[in-house]
């Protein structure tokens, strides 16, 4: 089947799938090689990853420099220690942010994508550790007989983006959290500060010198 094809039975059968975001994808999938093809998905899904992690980070930490180099590139310029899409992937799978499953077929797509980046000739998707690889990927039901690069951009588009879509959710929630419990401890904060100054003075009244009564 071509990426048009495929195109048009994700538009079908993802409900989350726009046709504006469809129409985008494919336009940008028709005029790539599989190598350039699996690349391009795959530097989606890091690019994605890293903004999850950056979402949950502090971002004015983010932007503190060291020797004139910002936090966020000393932690995801090579050789930081989120550089490479396999650190990016643990690391979100170690805070709980995706299930185990994700995480192994995030890590199936990333040796799909060194596999097609690193080959000394050219293949495509029907190259046999190709094929095998992308075996391990979810089989999407709406496609009767899938082959390799439909069970490929099937299985990328809709377990891992929809899993990414969750992640994102779980992010949204967590991060509210966080900063409803940040006002709520500044909110004890000023009424504890608020307290202790009304204690002192307080007790600053009651060891005050009385005036003389009038004519004392």
């Amino acid at each position: 089947m071509s990426i048009d094809g495929i195109l048009q039975v994700l538009r079908k059968n993802v409900e989350n799938a726009s046709p504006e975001e469809i129409k985008a994808f494919a336009k940008e999938l028709r005029r790539r090689t599989d190598p350039g093809t699996a690349i391009y998905i795959v530097t989606r899904i890091e690019n994605t990853l890293k903004e999850i992690i950056e979402y949950y980070m502090e971002t004015a930490n983010l932007e503190k420099k060291y020797n004139g180099d910002k936090l966020i590139n000393r932690l995801f310029r090579y050789p930081g220690p989120l550089s490479s899409f396999s650190a990016k992937i643990d690391y979100v799978f170690s805070m709980g942010w995706i299930d185990e499953e994700t995480w192994k077929h995030l890590h199936t797509i990333r040796e799909i994508r060194n596999t097609f980046a690193h080959s000394d000739v050219e293949i495509n998707f029907e190259n046999e550790e190709i094929k095998n690889l992308v075996k391990r990927l979810p089989k999407q039901e709406f496609f009767s007989t899938p082959d390799t690069v439909e069970r490929f951009v099937g299985a990328v588009w809709v377990f891992v983006r929809s899993r990414l879509f969750v992640s994102e959710a779980k992010l949204h929630k967590h991060r509210r959290d966080r900063q409803r419990e940040e006002k709520a401890q500044e909110a004890r904060e000023v009424l504890a500060r608020n307290a202790a100054a009304g204690g002192t003075s307080s007790a600053s009244a009651a060891v005050a010198p009385r005036k003389p009564a009038p004519g004392g």
